[in-house]
């Protein structure tokens, strides 16, 4: 006997479906070196444009070094995890959860430790924080769309509120 229900789908996160759209988990395993790219790019990308047009701000300016990997984590993260057929609300909570994700992740990695090693661990906070938050809005996407009753497995036979002239759904 169980305490809790048990979840219609409960064996659906078992295995990994296969899909055209890059993610993090490739084939199975995880994919470590596009966010150390991203990352690691970033900051270096906008270390270049820093020296070229702000030759005054220092590449130890702590804002330099959580933005820019964290910005450019967000995006790649964004743009992985996004459909072309899902609607602008849902792209537009997406593109904000990987922002604010990877930023706060990007700052945690950040203050966790000091020196050159402090641009690393910023790289794996703003990946891990940014997937972290599109997990959620996936999550949070796909219990809204179950409670509109888009999906048939997630819909169950309630009977109408008191006062309601609706038929029970239990039958005559």
């Amino acid at each position: 006997m169980h305490a809790w229900p048990a979840n219609p789908g409960e064996n659906q996160y078992t295995s990994v479906q296969n899909s055209n759209v890059p993610t993090l988990l490739i084939g199975g395993t995880l994919d470590f070196e596009t966010p150390v790219v991203l990352g690691l790019g970033g900051f270096f990308g906008a270390a270049l444009v820093v020296l070229t047009l702000w030759p005054a701000l220092s590449l130890a300016s702590e804002l330099l070094r959580i933005l820019a990997p964290s910005g450019l984590i967000a995006l790649g993260l964004y743009l992985a995890w996004t459909h072309r057929d899902w609607d602008r609300a849902t792209k537009s909570l997406g593109l904000l959860a990987a922002i604010a994700g990877a930023l706060l992740g990007g700052w945690l990695g950040f203050t966790a430790t000091s020196g050159l090693f402090a641009l690393v661990t910023t790289t794996i906070g703003a990946a891990a924080a940014g997937n972290l938050a599109l997990i959620a809005v996936s999550l949070f996407r796909e219990r809204s769309a179950r409670g509109h009753g888009n999906d048939p497995a997630g819909t169950y036979a309630v009977a109408p509120a008191p006062g309601s002239l609706a038929p029970h759904a239990g039958g005559a």
